[in-house]
């Protein structure tokens, strides 16, 4: 994919988790998360995720931004948007006891494809 298809995704990928937490907010039960992805590292500062997506977004940048990048970035943009709106980041889906939104997945998608990339020497 060329890069301007890969910044719409990326738009539409946060676009999407946005809406999909205000219906289930609505619809479901939903939990208010602190933390990152899955719940883990609860009460992480802002400034550090913040910190940590832009060196992953220079890095990408560097490489050359691929779809894998693109879903990191943006599921990770989209819970910024929820931490810095909203105080936490609204999970809606549950699993075997793990909460967790679109974002989650895929910033989960994104990171298995660059490990995959780079176990089959693809980067």
């Amino acid at each position: 994919m060329k890069s301007p298809q890969l910044l719409i995704s990326g738009l539409g990928l946060i676009l999407a988790d946005q809406f999909s937490k205000q219906v289930a907010s609505g619809y479901f039960s939903v939990t208010y998360n602190p933390g990152i992805s899955f719940g883990i590292w609860g009460n992480v500062n802002i400034l550090v995720v913040m910190a940590v997506l832009g060196l992953v977004a220079i890095d990408a940048i560097k490489r050359g931004l691929s779809i894998f990048d693109i879903l990191i970035i943006s599921g990770g943009l989209s819970n910024v948007i929820d931490r810095l709106f909203r105080g936490s980041i609204i999970d809606w889906i549950t699993v075997f006891g793990l909460w967790f939104n679109l974002a989650d997945i895929a910033i989960a998608i994104g990171v298995l494809g660059i490990l995959y990339n780079v176990w089959t020497k693809r980067v």
